[in-house]
């Protein structure tokens, strides 16, 4: 099982340095959910105990310039819904003492988002400054509030904040709603389902708020445009497609945002072209290649050429270089036209192949 130091290290090693990475600035709030079901396992551990030990690592690694504040909900009154609980605000506590603060928290309860959401929109507020949040829940909202809804509206309240949102063992409709609150925001949606995958996460994370930190929001548009963005997790450039004509209307491949008139959009990466998405007037969209579980393969220690073969016939041609983005999915691993082993590629994975078999397909799982 990885450590989050060395993913983190390995992160910092392979990326660029950006001029965001040189002067790094800004605030980041992390929310916990802290209700019942946390107690539930994930590889062998409590969601809960996993969530601190990964967010602990994150808080220590940030850069000095970066505030960081803690928030849960449920846990110091576990009956029902419990309460929200403001553990620090960003920068109002040691980063020590918030880890400490982190192991204290003891799941049960309800799942009040909304309302730490609308916690979290009054610190912001009171410190009157750009804030990222980063949300870890494993479940819906159960304490009558939406949290979707209570998003849409700290931006339309002029609240500067980006919400990513991690979701820990979800099904369909917790994700939904749980992505519904980083789409409405311009933050990202992380569903994991492993420890290594929340390791992976996390390390995604630090990027992201590094950016975050140097790329304040834009305000409202009056007329209702739409704004997105690439996020850093992307390899290479993104088409934005008219999802009715096919036309393309623009390319990301900057980090800064775009306008995006309301309608319906296909997004083409490299390899792979998304399901419509719907923009609805004065959306703030940050796109990831983790929304769609795209996987990383990279070719190592070899000159030849391969082929990833799917179900259906799509073909994906993978080289040395730099690493490839592919749909997650079952295929066939081919060079120079001989089928050489099937191989699954969970979403998410970090795949490398070379040509040493059998044996040659090693994944990062």
């Amino acid at each position: 099982m990885k450590t989050l130091s060395f993913l983190i290290g390995a992160l910092m090693a392979l990326a660029p340095v950006s001029q965001a990475e040189e002067a790094p600035g800004g605030r980041v709030l992390f929310i916990l959910d802290g209700s019942g079901s946390m107690t539930r396992s994930l590889d062998g551990v409590s969601r809960i105990a996993a969530a601190t030990d990964v967010m602990a690592g994150l808080i220590d690694s940030l850069p000095e310039e970066i505030e960081a504040g803690l928030m849960s909900y449920s846990h110091p009154r576990p009956q029902a819904c419990g309460g929200v609980e403001l553990i620090a605000a960003p920068g109002a506590m040691s980063r020590a003492d918030m880890m400490y603060s982190l192991a204290y928290i003891r799941p049960g309860g309800g799942t009040p988002i909304a309302a730490s959401l609308r916690r979290a929109g009054a610190v912001i507020r009171q410190a009157d400054k750009a804030v990222s949040v980063v949300l870890v829940s494993d479940g819906f909202e159960t304490c009558g509030g939406d949290p979707c809804a209570v998003a849409r509206e700290l931006r339309r309240e002029g609240v500067d904040v980006t919400i990513h949102v991690v979701g820990v063992v979800v099904d369909a409709r917790v994700r939904d709603s749980l992505s519904c609150i980083a789409n409405t925001t311009g933050g990202t949606y992380h569903g994991v389902e492993t420890m290594d995958a929340l390791h992976e996460t996390f390390g995604q994370l630090r990027d992201m708020l590094v950016l975050d930190a140097s790329l304040p929001l834009p305000e409202e548009d009056p007329d209702g445009v739409s704004k997105i963005r690439l996020g850093s997790g992307v390899l290479g450039s993104v088409d934005v497609i008219d999802a009715s004509s096919g036309t393309v209307l623009t390319r990301l491949s900057e980090t800064a945002f775009e306008p995006l008139p309301a309608g319906a959009y296909r997004f083409a990466f490299p390899n792979f072209t998304s399901p419509p998405f719907i923009a609805e007037p004065n959306d703030i969209r940050t796109i990831s290649a983790s929304d769609y579980g795209l996987a990383t393969v990279a070719v190592m220690w070899s000159s030849a050429k391969f082929e990833l073969r799917g179900p259906t016939g799509q073909i994906f041609h993978v080289t040395a270089g730099p690493p490839h983005q592919i749909p997650p999915g079952e295929y066939t691993l081919v060079q120079d036209g001989m089928d050489l082993e099937p191989i699954a590629i969970p979403r998410g994975d970090f795949v490398f192949v070379d040509d040493r078999w059998p044996g040659g397909f090693e994944s990062d799982r």
